[in-house]
């Protein structure tokens, strides 16, 4: 089981924006060994850019790869295999390939590789959310 919850941080003290939801879930564990992992909060993307991604960025990548659009799944995996890496010992990937869990940061930074890749080795100009398809 795993509990999540958000908190800042006053004068060394964690602040819990729900203390009694925390005091639950912490009630509920029993028996075994647990460890707490404190993590910056950062703001996840939204479901708007994952349905851009899949409405319009994997399909125009399969149609240049000559894949069908219903192997969405199958593309976004390649993709996040092939821009997602180690490099040079430096940490170059999200945690996941499941776009509910990228953060803001991750997800810009996998867009502009997306954006560049897309030009260097299909030739096509892949749009921001903002700017539709032509």
């Amino acid at each position: 089981m795993e509990v999540f919850h958000y908190f800042k941080v006053e004068d060394g003290l964690p602040i819990f924006d729900d203390v009694q939801m925390f005091n639950k879930a912490i009630k509920g564990l029993k028996g075994e060994k647990y460890y707490m992992l404190i993590k910056p909060y950062r703001k996840k993307k939204s479901y708007a850019q994952q349905k851009f991604y899949f409405g319009t960025i994997v399909p125009m990548i399969a149609d240049a790869m000559g894949e069908p659009p219903e192997r969405r799944m199958k593309v976004h995996k390649y993709l996040c295999k092939e821009l997602l890496t180690v490099k040079d010992g430096q940490l170059e990937y999200v945690e996941s390939t499941k776009l509910d869990r990228w953060t803001t940061v991750e997800w810009n930074l996998y867009m502009e590789r997306l954006q560049r890749w897309g030009v260097e080795f299909w030739g096509i100009n892949l749009p921001e959310p903002n700017e539709g398809v032509r």
